[in-house]
């Protein structure tokens, strides 16, 4: 408790500092921007921005929306809802390959060997022990066309498994550990900060790390628009560029802080928050750390046809 209760001092000193750094800038409007996120610690950075006071300093009244997973932004984005909205590299690129003119205007966190994205997990009572087990059977992503379906192929075919005998359905990530207790389904990719939750309070077990196959080190989730809201709004974009990056540096330093201000918006016990794996966030936006997983989508059709993260990427 003395722990939990040293967080919110940490977070409140924080934005109370930010917000003391913004006030000779108050005589100037704060420009809106409306920005899509979903409740996950890979795509938290705007939560973070909002609370920690990121966004009113650069200048920045954000609308700030929660919806379920990264293809609910993407099509709020793609209508004209939301100006920005967060989502994965193989999302983006899938829609791009439809004529969906999006581009990425700001890097999201990064898959490194010592914070896994997410876990392959089944029922602690489940005979599944490898890929080949999963042949014929259901597995859970939280986003079919996605990063969490192309980890999942690589490590099916990698592992002698039939990709086309498995069967992938979409599924909240909050949902995941009670469909895997009822049997809903055989396995499931899960994220944090649900990972922890279905690891610590469900009967379920983790049997393998998907996403460490496709590089050391890549993009999971990135910040976009559409290219004609880039043209328009450019000192928009670059208001929200600059504090995203400021947010990355400051939340890579300040766990304490942004694992209370997730449990606000996840509305998860801060104990778990604090115990999990948390994922680093990149404050350049880099084609290389993009390709990887194209190139593995590409392969197993997830998306279309071979794609250049250059063509991604806002220049």
């Amino acid at each position: 408790m003395a722990d939990t209760r040293r967080s919110r001092f940490l977070a409140g000193s924080f934005a109370l500092t930010v917000a003391g750094a913004a006030r000779p800038g108050r005589a100037q409007a704060l420009s809106t921007l409306r920005v899509g996120a979903t409740p996950n610690d890979t795509y938290a950075q705007s939560y973070f921005a909002q609370d920690a006071g990121f966004f009113t300093r650069a200048g920045l009244a954000v609308e700030l929306q929660t919806l379920n997973n990264g293809a609910a932004v993407s099509a709020a984005v793609a209508a004209g809802a939301l100006d920005v909205g967060v989502s994965t590299p193989v999302q983006i690129a899938n829609a791009v390959s439809r004529g969906v003119p999006f581009v990425f205007v700001a890097p999201g966190a990064l898959e490194t060997p010592k914070v896994p994205v997410g876990l392959i997990c089944v029922a602690k009572n489940a005979v599944v022990r490898g890929a080949k087990d999963l042949e014929g059977k259901v597995v859970a992503v939280n986003a079919l066309k996605t990063l969490s379906e192309v980890a999942l192929d690589l490590w099916l075919s990698r592992n002698g498994a039939d990709v086309e005998r498995v069967h992938a359905i979409e599924t909240v990530f909050s949902e995941m550990g009670p469909s895997l207790e009822r049997g809903a389904v055989a396995a499931a990719v899960i994220s944090e900060p649900s990972l922890s939750i279905a690891l610590k309070t469900q009967n379920v077990r983790a049997i393998a790390d998907p996403y460490s196959a496709i590089a050391t080190q890549f993009l999971i989730s990135g910040w976009f628009a559409t290219r004609d809201f880039v043209a328009k709004s450019p000192d928009l974009v670059k208001k929200f560029q600059s504090a995203i990056a400021e947010t990355s540096r400051w939340a890579n330093d300040h766990h304490a802080e942004t694992g209370t201000i997730l449990a606000k918006y996840t509305k998860m016990d801060v104990d778990i928050i604090h115990g999990m794996g948390r994922c680093p966030f990149a404050d350049q936006l880099r084609a290389a750390d993009i390709q990887p997983q194209l190139d593995v989508a590409a392969k197993f059709a997830i998306i279309p046809k071979p794609m250049s993260a250059n063509d991604l990427i806002v220049h």
